[in-house]
C-alpha cells in the first residue's frame, strides 16, 4: 500500500453528515463541542447547504446576543475554510428514494426525511445528530433498514 500510515487511516475514516443542531448547542453542549473537535481527525465532516441553512437561521432566531451568535457563524465558517467540514454539492434526490425514507420513517419531519435522503444520494450512511425524534430507538432500527446509523455525540459513540 502506497503513501503514509497517516493518508491511509485518512482515507479509511468514517464518512458523517453533521446535522445543525449540532453545530447550535456545540457552545453550551459538551459533547457537541467535543464532536466538532474531532473533525477531520476521528471522522470526515460532511455538511448539505440545506443544513447550512438550517445554522444559519437557528442562529439568528435561537441567539439573540449579537457577538455570541457572530462567534458561532465564524467558527462555521472557520470548520469550512480549515476543511475540517465540507459542504455537499447540491444533488438531485429522486423522488423514489425520498417516499423510500417517509415510508420508513413516518415520524421524522420532512427536513429530516431531505437529510437522510440526500446523505444517501452521496453515499454517506452516518448521520451525527442530538435530536431526540432521530436518537430514538424505534427510528434508530427503522433507519438500520435503511442501511443509516444515527450517531448521538451524547452518547459517547464517537
Amino acid at each position: 500500500m502506497e503513501g503514509s500510515s497517516f493518508a491511509r487511516r485518512h482515507a479509511h475514516r468514517p464518512k458523517r453528515v453533521v446535522d445543525a443542531c449540532v453545530i447550535l448547542a456545540s457552545p453550551v453542549e459538551p459533547s457537541c463541542a467535543r464532536c466538532l473537535v474531532g473533525l477531520s481527525f476521528e471522522f470526515h465532516g460532511y455538511i448539505t447547504h440545506q443544513l447550512l441553512g438550517e445554522v444559519v437561521h437557528g442562529a439568528c432566531e435561537n441567539i439573540p446576543e449579537v457577538h455570541l451568535r457572530h462567534q458561532l457563524l465564524v467558527y462555521l465558517a472557520e470548520l469550512i475554510a480549515l476543511r475540517r467540514l465540507a459542504v455537499l454539492p447540491i444533488v438531485w434526490i429522486p423522488p423514489e428514494r425520498l417516499e423510500k425514507v417517509r415510508e420508513k420513517l413516518p415520524y421524522v419531519t420532512s427536513d429530516d426525511a431531505v437529510h437522510l435522503a440526500e446523505m444517501q444520494a452521496h453515499g454517506i450512511r452516518e448521520f451525527v445528530t442530538i435530536d431526540n425524534e432521530l436518537t430514538s430507538r424505534k427510528n434508530g432500527n427503522r433507519m438500520a433498514q435503511l442501511g443509516l446509523k444515527i450517531i448521538d455525540p451524547r452518547s459517547g459513540e464517537l
